[in-house]
């Protein structure tokens, strides 16, 4: 087991780790100015909207992406984030979790397979962007299949 109660990941995925911080109370959620802009997901997936709105913050506001949307993703009842770091950027997935949520190598070989099903399109990796209760967010970018190193 690893920090979060993770798996070791096998030859299947690979990941990188950023670590990066941000803050705001659960009860204040509806308060915020921006959190208009995933309302609709955070009442869908109430039991997220906290570590939904956090990432989101953490993305849109400390990381300044260019633009972030939640989607949800029927098969594996999850809320995810896609946005882009700036316009002419590739799109990126970021799934926001808890520590306290646990993650396996089957979870997330499902979490790949229904993005295929929900957008149409596996993409190479997506971002776990897990949260704690100080605040901190962390980003495992995890890759579907084998990744070679990097010269």
């Amino acid at each position: 087991m690893v920090a979060g109660g993770f798996e070791p990941l096998n030859h299947h995925l690979s990941l990188i780790l950023v670590v990066a911080t941000h803050s705001l109370p659960s009860p204040m959620l509806h308060v915020h100015p921006k959190y208009q802009e995933v309302a609709a997901a955070c009442e869908s997936f109430p039991e997220e909207a906290a570590t939904l709105f956090q990432v989101y913050l953490d993305l849109t506001l400390e990381k300044e992406w260019a633009w972030v949307k939640a989607k949800e993703i029927g098969g594996v009842a999850k809320v995810v984030l896609e946005g882009k770091k700036g316009l002419e950027e590739e799109k990126q997935f970021i799934v926001p979790t808890s520590t306290s949520e646990p993650w396996s190598i089957e979870r997330l070989e499902e979490l790949f397979d229904e993005f295929q099903r929900a957008i149409g399109d596996k993409p190479s990796s997506v971002m776990l962007a897990i949260t704690s209760s100080d605040s901190t967010v962390v980003y495992y970018r995890v890759y579907s299949g084998i990744v070679p190193p990097n010269p």
